[in-house]
């Protein structure tokens, strides 16, 4: 693996487990600095950072999701919106963009190990031997953390999200508005979405969907 890509993998890790590009960069930046000549390391460091300096907070964001997006009320957001300015490519950006968002946020209600775990297993797709090796833990341990994470994200979504099942009640198309009024979403400075066509794809599970999703880029560094 090249030098580019630990840094764009360092970066991903950060924006799920975060939450936020900028404290992910900071974090991406911190890391390189402390290991300047050994790439391999970056990761591990982020990690061994991040882990301790969240285990004493635990955020309930299942709830402020639901009260964002799933209330008995939805705000139409159509061609003439102001962000759209009539151009169905905008409105693609932002439903993309809501469906990551979403995804994200959900993420962050994990205990920090499980979501760090869970990142490493299927958004960045390493192996559990490797998961270990970087989170300094036994395999068994990544295992069962990673078990408990993804039932916790299962359930959650399971019941909610089309994503995995179209029967459900929370529909992106649906809630864009309720998003963008409680600013939740807005419009983003990057152009990973690049305006395709927003198609809610339905996944057997919540490691699938995340797994599948657009890849983070990574900015320029200066």
């Amino acid at each position: 693996m090249t030098s580019a890509e630990h840094l764009e993998q360092l970066y991903v890790f950060g924006v799920y487990m975060l939450g936020s590009r900028e404290a992910a960069f900071e974090g991406t930046c911190e890391a390189t600095a402390r290991h300047p000549g050994d790439p391999a390391a970056w990761l591990a460091a982020l990690v061994a950072r991040l882990i301790p300096g969240e285990k004493t907070r635990r955020f309930d964001h299942f709830s402020e999701l639901d009260d964002i997006l799933r209330t008995n009320t939805t705000i139409p957001v159509d061609l003439g919106h102001p962000l759209v300015q009539g151009d169905a490519r905008r409105l693609h950006v932002l439903l993309s963009e809501l469906r990551r968002t979403c995804l994200i946020t959900t993420l962050r209600s994990l205990a920090p190990e499980r979501r760090a775990i869970f990142i490493l297993l299927h958004v960045l797709g390493l192996s559990v031997e490797h998961c270990a090796a970087i989170c300094d833990t036994t395999t068994n341990a990544v295992r069962v953390a990673d078990g408990r994470g993804r039932r916790e994200l299962d359930n959650y979504l399971g019941a909610r999200c089309e994503h995995l099942d179209p029967g459900n009640a929370c529909h992106c198309v649906a809630r864009l508005g309720n998003a963008l009024e409680q600013g939740l979403v807005a419009w983003p400075r990057h152009n990973e979405h690049d305006g395709v066509p927003f198609i809610p794809e339905v996944h057997r599970d919540a490691s699938q969907l995340y797994a599948r999703q657009p890849r983070v880029r990574l900015p320029v560094m200066r």
